[in-house]
């Protein structure tokens, strides 16, 4: 039985870890599985995960956090534009700091005003 581990790390200090990572365009890291770091500072880890543009942070199964800080954490939860965070499932939070959690919940363009 053969294992092949590919590390790629392209333009920069981009670093890839355990699996097929692949970090790519400056200091990214991408960690566990076959996680992409793409643009920046952005963290991929564990599984698929998809952190994209600055400094995102997509954790755990397909997660997808794109454009600078976004945070998508469990599954498939999607955060786009700004801090948006979107946990829990497929809950998804776009534009500013608007929270979508558990399953499906959407929050966007701040238009949840309490």
């Amino acid at each position: 039985m053969i294992v092949v581990f590919f590390k790629i790390a392209e333009r920069g200090g981009g670093i890839a870890e355990r699996g097929d990572g692949i970090a790519e365009r400056g200091g990214g890291i991408a960690e566990r599985g076959g996680g992409i770091a793409e643009r920046g500072d952005g963290i991929a880890e564990r599984g698929g995960g998809i952190a994209e543009r600055g400094g995102g942070i997509a954790e755990r199964g397909d997660g997808i956090a794109e454009r600078e800080g976004g945070i998508a954490e469990r599954g498939g939860g999607i955060a786009e534009r700004g801090d948006g965070i979107a946990e829990r499932g497929d809950g998804i939070a776009e534009r500013g700091d608007g929270i979508a959690e558990r399953e499906g919940g959407i929050a966007k363009e701040q238009l949840k005003r309490e």
